[in-house]
């Protein structure tokens, strides 16, 4: 397997990612950073500091482990069910917020452009059956990007949206993700609602940034169980990056614990069953690698897909070739703003190809939410894909 540990458990990380030739443009970049008092995701990144991968294809990481999300349904109580799919959810940290700094360190993703697409799927795994996804960026101010994931056999899918808004505080960057993701079980008529935690971007003076997880997600399905996870940082003298914990239970009596996970999410946790006492494994990051994605190859790729978007930029990256990597980059991003110089003057309204928005279902408490997605009233409610499961059943 390899071992999966990083850099960031060394107190003494060096600027090991910053060629000679780009540590003054490194300096530079900061100090734009530093001063700026706006979203930093309107900054321009420099080419040699870009990982080479849409934001968008992050949605990609929902399904690293697609028997994990097939099997949520399994179950057949309510409880085990919740356990599976806290399961599921600890399962698509490593890939989003860890695995790129494995040996080296975080670089920022290529903001997608307005209506790009990433379409993958992932092949059956020990009978769990096909699953898919499609993702699509919603919007451009402000940014979002909507994802669905679906595996039918089990009857197990996902709408997702997020939205980030980030800002520098002392030596580090922090991310705010607004949005959650919804999943649905059909053959079991639920309904889990998922929130996301706040990001730190840390390290970026050495110039080995890497993400830590700070705050609370919250699990909360239609049948009364919430799962509450909440990320620790790490104390400024000892202790471990990337700790985290976990509380099962009902909110109707929410001080009766049923189950407790801990442990660090980037590597291995334990659950315990508090009404046995018994301690199991819960989730090794370190031993179940992700499944590989099924991508369909650039010449058969649509032009808004995000590989085929990004490929000059991509092949560039590739050579360290970062003038031309600027160049093309520059090209898309000019492309784009004519484009919505084009729409402003026409009057013309741009319009999603894959998804639509809905409020928020009567059952949904919108207090409640509009809390836990860190949004704004206008933001409660859901990017849909306009061919989910729940939305055919419906006909």
């Amino acid at each position: 397997m390899g071992d999966k540990t990083n850099n960031t458990e060394n107190a003494n990380d060096t600027a090991v990612d910053i060629a000679p030739q780009y540590k003054s443009s490194f300096t530079s970049f900061l100090k734009d950073v530093a001063s700026f008092t706006g979203d930093l995701s309107a900054l321009t990144c420099p080419a040699f500091l870009l990982n080479g991968i849409s934001l968008l294809e992050y949605s990609g990481y929902w399904a690293d482990h697609p028997e994990l999300f097939a099997a949520i349904s399994e179950p057949e109580s309510p409880a085990d069910r919740m356990v599976a799919a806290a399961r599921w959810f600890t399962s698509t940290l490593y890939g989003s917020y860890y695995a790129r700094c494995v040996g080296s360190s975080e670089k920022k993703p290529y903001n997608p452009i307005l209506g790009e697409q990433f379409l993958c799927k992932w092949n059956d795994i020990n009978g769990c059956g096909e699953t898919r996804l499609l993702a699509e960026q919603v919007s451009h101010h402000p940014p979002i990007s909507a994802f669905y994931v679906e595996n039918t056999k089990a009857g197990v899918y996902v709408n997702g949206h997020c939205g980030q808004k980030s800002k520098f505080k002392g030596t580090t960057i922090q991310v705010i993700q607004t949005g959650r993701v919804t999943l649905r079980l059909t053959k079991n008529d639920e309904v889990y609602v998922v929130t996301y935690p706040d990001l730190y971007i840390r390290s970026l003076f050495t110039g080995s940034p890497f993400l830590e997880l700070i705050g609370t997600t919250t699990i909360e399905c239609s049948n009364g169980l919430v799962t509450e996870f909440e990320f620790l940082g790490k104390p400024w003298f000892g202790g471990k990056y990337h700790k985290f914990t976990g509380n099962i239970y009902n909110k109707e009596a929410p001080e009766n614990i049923l189950y407790t996970i801990a442990g660090r999410w980037m590597a291995d946790s334990t659950i315990t069953n508090n009404a046995t006492n018994k301690s199991e494994t819960f989730f090794d990051a370190t031993a179940a690698p992700p499944a590989e994605r099924q991508v369909a190859p650039l010449e058969e790729q649509k032009d808004n897909e995000s590989r085929k978007v990004w490929s000059k930029v991509t092949e560039s990256l590739q050579k360290q070739d970062y003038v031309a990597a600027n160049t093309f980059k520059s090209d898309i991003e000019n492309a784009q703003r004519a484009l919505r110089k084009e729409r402003a003057d026409s009057g013309e309204e741009w319009k999603q190809q894959l998804f639509h928005f809905l409020d928020d279902p009567a059952e949904e408490n919108l207090n409640t939410f509009q809390s836990k997605t860190k949004g704004s009233s206008s933001d409660i409610g859901a990017w849909v894909y306009n061919n989910s499961l729940h939305l055919q059943n419906n006909h």
